[in-house]
């Protein structure tokens, strides 16, 4: 369900769709930065926030806005492990790192919804590695 929807429905207000988009960013990236500040940016109370906290939608938005964003970056990752299985060596450790750690989030996200990303990079090792077995290591 959308935020609209959600607002329109009557689940959450726009004040608590923005908080809870805020909270969905890392604490060093948030503008405001401050939970205080945003509260005033909101007109609201410190408090108010608090108890938005236990809104249980709040948290699913929250959990949308992380999963579009972990989308965003799906590609990407993808793109660094073929280029890693196709060309071993050609892919620094950091980078191989983060694209395995997205695809892992991705894929447990998909795994939760019946998807699956761990088949895709199987199939990609498959198609550029032919007959070699695929360990987990």
């Amino acid at each position: 369900m959308s935020k609209e929807d959600r607002v329109a429905k009557g689940e959450l207000t726009p004040e608590q769709i923005a908080f809870a988009e805020w909270l969905a960013v890392p604490r060093f990236e948030r503008v405001p930065p401050t939970q205080k500040e945003l509260a005033a940016q909101l007109s609201v109370s410190e408090r108010t926030l608090k108890n938005w906290k236990k809104i249980p939608e709040i948290w699913v938005v929250v959990g949308d806005v992380n999963e579009n964003e972990l989308r965003e970056l799906v590609p990407e990752a993808r793109a660094v492990m073929e280029k890693a299985i196709r060309q071993p060596g050609s892919i620094n450790r950091v980078t191989f790192d983060a694209a395995k750690h997205i695809l892992a989030q991705w894929g447990e996200s998909r795994e939760r919804a019946g998807g699956g990303i761990v088949r895709t990079i199987v199939d990609l090792y498959n198609k550029y590695h032919p007959g070699e077995e695929l360990r987990n290591s």
